[in-house]
């Protein structure tokens, strides 16, 4: 999903592409105009259909999915700062206004090859992206 900037720009339909552009990094512009890059407003259309990651910056975006039965995964550890504390508690505000279900499933290492093969297995996706590793080839098969 592509994330709105600070202008916002990449939700309005009478904007030039090019002013869209001015509002994301220059390494950000290519991933824009993917064929696969999905906006806010196509996802709300099919929701069921999609897996979102999002972080703390990229919450706010919640207001233009308008999310309805969610679920929010959180796989990362507790807070152990104030700054920590004070992120939790605004994310915990945006999922009450939401009305999404928190459950968490943090693991704090990785899983083994044969794990991820299994794991592969059991769910048999039509699509399988890599991330995070050094040998994507491997996951060809």
């Amino acid at each position: 999903m592509i994330p709105k900037k600070s202008w916002g720009l990449i939700c309005k339909d009478c904007v030039e592409p090019k002013q869209i552009e001015r509002d994301y990094s220059t390494w950000e512009r290519d991933f824009i105009t993917r064929e696969n890059a999905l906006l806010a407003r196509d996802l709300s259309k099919n929701p069921e259909k999609y897996v979102v990651s999002m972080n703390m910056w990229e919450i706010n975006q919640l207001t233009d999915i308008q999310p309805i039965d969610a679920v929010w995964i959180k796989s990362s550890c507790e807070p152990f700062c104030d700054e920590m504390e004070l992120d939790e508690e605004r994310k915990k505000n945006w999922l009450n206004r939401f009305q999404i279900k928190e459950h968490n499933a943090h693991a704090s290492g990785h899983a083994s090859g044969n794990e991820l093969k299994l794991m592969i297995e059991r769910i048999h996706p039509k699509n399988l992206i890599p991330i995070h590793t050094e040998h994507p080839e491997l996951f060809n098969n």
